[in-house]
């Protein structure tokens, strides 16, 4: 018999932009407390985008709750999606504890729409139990 394992002791997660189609933009999701965690894992479900459009996702970070300060991960940038590589789950994690205190996704529609939603996961707490719902489902056998 396996033991039990119970995931939101050990990581958050956090919608940042909720799934919809937008029209070509900039778009800042929520801003993310990351206060006691290691890393961040960020994850774009995307749908369809444009023949002609694309999507850029980027972190960001800042000491501000309000994102005010927030400026841009050198590095985090995910592959640019396009209709080339859309209907896909796309992921890139962040080293969190040399970041700044607070995360903010911003999304870059370019040209045409893109249907797309992000989640942040905050893995490696610094302590435990993590305030999380309840986990959809977990397999315990």
């Amino acid at each position: 018999m396996q033991g039990t394992r119970q995931p939101s002791f050990h990581q958050k997660t956090v919608q940042a932009l909720a799934p919809a189609s937008r029209s070509a933009n900039t778009y800042d999701g929520t801003v993310i407390d990351m206060l006691g965690y290691e890393w961040a894992e960020i994850i774009v479900d995307a749908g369809a985008v444009a023949t002609t459009g694309t999507l850029i996702v980027t972190a960001r970070d800042g000491e501000s709750a309000a994102g005010s300060d927030d400026a841009a991960v050198t590095g985090a940038t995910m592959t640019t999606i396009t209709s080339a590589n859309d209907n896909q789950v796309h992921a890139g994690e962040l080293y969190v504890p040399p970041r700044k205190r607070y995360l903010t996704v911003r999304a870059v529609v370019a040209n045409d729409a893109a249907v797309f939603g992000i989640v942040v996961k905050l893995h490696g707490p610094k302590t435990e139990p993590v305030e999380d719902p309840a986990p959809a489902f977990a397999v315990t056998e």
